[in-house]
C-alpha cells in the first residue's frame, strides 16, 4: 500500500496515520493476506491518494483491477479532503472513509 504525501490544502500528515490504522483495523479480522506500506508507489498494488473535493455526494472512492478470473489484483482509493458540503474533513473522519473504502478495495 502506498499512501500519497499530499500537498493539497487541508492535508495533513496524520491523514496518511489514519489510513493506515484503517488498513490495520481490516487486517486484525484475519484476512488471507497482508498489507504492507511502502514508499515506492511503482511497486504498490494499492494506491491511496488525495482529492480536494468530489462531485455529489462522496468522500471517497475505491477502483479496481481484476485478473481474468475476476479475482481483485490491484486497487486505488480515493479520499477527499472536504466533505461534499465544502467542509474540512477531520482526522476521524479520514479513517472512517478510509475503513470504508478498504472494504470496497477487498471486495465488499
Amino acid at each position: 500500500v502506498w499512501i500519497e504525501p499530499s500537498g493539497l490544502t487541508g492535508y495533513t500528515p496524520d491523514f496518511a496515520r489514519e489510513v493506515e490504522a484503517a488498513f490495520e483495523a481490516w487486517a486484525r479480522i484475519g484476512l488471507p493476506f497482508v498489507f504492507t506500506f511502502i514508499r515506492d508507489s511503482s511497486r504498490a498494488e494499492v494506491h491511496v491518494t488525495w482529492v480536494e473535493r468530489f462531485d455529489g455526494r462522496m468522500t471517497g472512492r475505491t477502483l479496481w483491477r481484476h485478473d481474468e478470473h475476476g479475482w481483485i489484483t490491484a486497487g486505488s482509493i480515493q479520499l477527499s479532503l472536504q466533505l461534499p458540503d465544502g467542509r474540512p474533513v477531520v482526522r476521524e473522519g479520514v479513517r472512517a472513509v478510509a475503513l470504508h473504502e478498504v472494504g470496497h478495495l477487498i471486495g465488499l
